[in-house]
């Protein structure tokens, strides 16, 4: 007989069941990359193998491993990334909410600081030419 710390069969329906698709695909709460019903993965936040190893992490799913709070919609790269690990994994998972669009923010900043790196570095006279009259003018006034 299975315990509440071990892994079910019924999980990824129950998870489906209660979370349908919203727009027909899933969005992964690691990246935020949208998934179809296919590709998605259901994750464990806290990990089976984590709960089994050690039974302070039995304190933070109560009701068992297979509860719709411990699962959540991950890609298969981010899936595959976190495997079992915690710490900042597992509050990414709890508190995706918050987290995935401060995640997804700061993603987008380093893109835009790269891209600016490189055309600064590259001289592209155009770009000088806007980021001195946009950015750097108002900073001068």
């Amino acid at each position: 007989m299975k315990t509440k710390y071990e892994r079910d069969d019924t999980y990824r329906t129950r998870y489906i069941a209660a979370h349908p698709p919203k727009h027909g695909k899933y969005r992964c709460v690691y990246c935020g990359r949208r998934i179809t019903k296919e590709k998605m993965q259901v994750d464990h936040i806290i990990a089976v193998n984590r709960v089994k190893k050690n039974w302070l992490y039995r304190l933070c799913v109560p009701k068992g491993i297979n509860e719709l709070e411990n699962l959540v919609c991950s890609c298969p790269k981010c899936n595959r990334r976190k495997g079992d690990k915690g710490g900042l994994w597992a509050i990414r998972g709890k508190f995706w909410k918050i987290c995935l669009p401060i995640y997804v923010v700061l993603r987008l900043m380093l893109l835009v600081a790269i891209i600016f790196a490189i055309l600064a570095i590259a001289d592209v006279e155009p770009f000088r030419t806007w980021f001195i009259q946009v950015i750097l003018s108002p900073l001068h006034t």
